[in-house]
């Protein structure tokens, strides 16, 4: 019984998290207007970051579940084209964030989602990107 228990509580906690999420602002220390992007499946792909964010980004976050072992990069153009501005491994669990992003990076237009492990069912996407830790 305890272990039914466990593993139904375990298999909540799944439901209950992103596979990955991008929230971009355009003022220092997570203020000003924001966008933010997220998957509850691990999609990997290219995400153009709209204006005015796009171009003007001061600060990020990126955060991703430990079983799902995303990466990103960052990129100068849309299309995920241009000079590459910057990256995170597949670190476990991995939560990037910078409240002051350089004069470089915040010139940021787009990003791109790579080594995603697909995840079977969809999960809430509410913990990474409401708050600053999806752990708190």
């Amino acid at each position: 019984m305890k272990l039914l228990s466990f593993l139904f509580a375990l298999f909540m906690a799944f439901l209950t998290v992103d596979a990955w999420a991008v929230t971009a602002m355009t003022k220092k220390n997570w203020k000003g207007k924001r966008y933010t992007f997220y998957s509850s499946q691990g999609e990997n792909n290219c995400y153009n970051i709209p204006s005015p964010v796009g171009g003007n980004v001061h600060s990020m976050n990126f955060c991703t579940m430990p079983w799902t072992r995303c990466s990103v990069s960052l990129h100068s153009k849309t299309g995920c084209t241009g000079e590459m501005l910057g990256s995170t491994s597949r670190a476990w669990p991995k939560i990037w964030e910078d409240k002051n992003l350089s004069a470089k990076k915040s010139k940021v237009k787009s990003f791109r989602i790579h080594g995603c492990k697909k995840i079977i069912t969809t999960l809430d996407i509410t913990k990474c990107y409401n708050g600053k830790n999806p752990w708190e």
